[in-house]
């Protein structure tokens, strides 16, 4: 073991602005670089209906535009991190994903599992 910790991508999807939106924060992990593309494009994606044109077109050419996709991948593969943003009349909404190191978590039930005293 190198006692190295497992790594992981972080993907979250923040606003900010004066107005208050429907979609609210959110963030997920994934196990791989084209995963956290794939979730970044995929909130993107429902965000699309809320959008007005300008920000609606914006997103669409984000959408189809497959070598940004391969430039987020390669971006995160190499450890940097990849953004989206999106400004729109309301504010401004930002899609990131960056590779971060997670802690290992105990299984909740074997941490009630007690071990028997040795028999005697």
């Amino acid at each position: 073991m190198t006692g190295l910790l497992p790594r992981t991508y972080w993907c979250h999807r923040g606003y900010e602005g004066p107005v208050r939106v429907s979609i609210a924060p959110t963030g997920t992990t994934a196990a791989y670089p084209g995963l956290a593309v794939d979730w970044m494009r995929e909130s993107v994606r429902a965000a699309l209906p809320g959008l007005g044109r300008e920000s609606f077109a914006t997103a669409w050419a984000w959408l189809g535009d497959h070598r940004a996709v391969e430039v987020a991948v390669r971006e995160l593969r190499c450890g940097r991190p990849y953004e989206f943003t999106l400004p729109t009349d309301a504010g401004c909404w930002t899609w990131t994903a960056r590779l971060v190191s997670v802690l290992p978590l105990r299984d909740p039930c074997l941490a009630s599992i007690t071990p028997s005293p040795p028999a005697t």
